[in-house]
């Protein structure tokens, strides 16, 4: 099952604010990246069906970012009533999150700049453009798991 983009994003929020470490959208933009990509390589499938663009500081969700826009650089220091019904999909995103969250920010800009997803979209489409699936699920698959 195929969830929201923003809906996994407020679950994201939710659960790193209770477990005391708030994040900014740019780190949730990061941890975003990286669920679709652990998706891609442990189900094999997509954990939301947004696009997710190479912006200048890495990987993006447009309709995530804008939503937390308000928080610009700070810790989004909220919850959200947010339920996830598959429990192992949630296990995921929990164990992930809690990888990442500890990150600081120009710390998991730099990780998936060095990426080949970013790299190559960057490289080849340029700045702005939307990162293949393709690049994402190839290189989770390959090089992660």
């Amino acid at each position: 099952m195929i969830c929201s983009a923003l809906d996994i994003a407020k679950y994201v929020v939710t659960f790193c604010f209770i477990k005391g470490n708030p994040i900014s959208n740019l780190q949730l933009q990061k941890i975003l990246y990286y669920i679709q990509g652990y998706s891609f390589a442990l189900r094999d499938e997509e954990a939301f069906g947004e696009e997710i663009l190479a912006w200048r500081y890495g990987p993006v969700i447009k309709e995530v970012y804008d939503f937390f826009s308000m928080y610009a650089a700070m810790p989004i220091e909220n919850t959200f009533g947010i339920e996830l019904e598959d429990k192992k999909f949630e296990k995921m995103i929990q164990v992930i999150a809690l990888d990442k969250m500890v990150f600081p920010v120009w710390e998991l800009v730099k990780q998936t700049h060095g990426e080949a997803p970013w790299k190559y979209t960057t490289e080849l489409f340029g700045i702005g453009s939307v990162i293949p699936k393709e690049y994402i699920r190839r290189y989770f698959k390959e090089e992660c798991i």
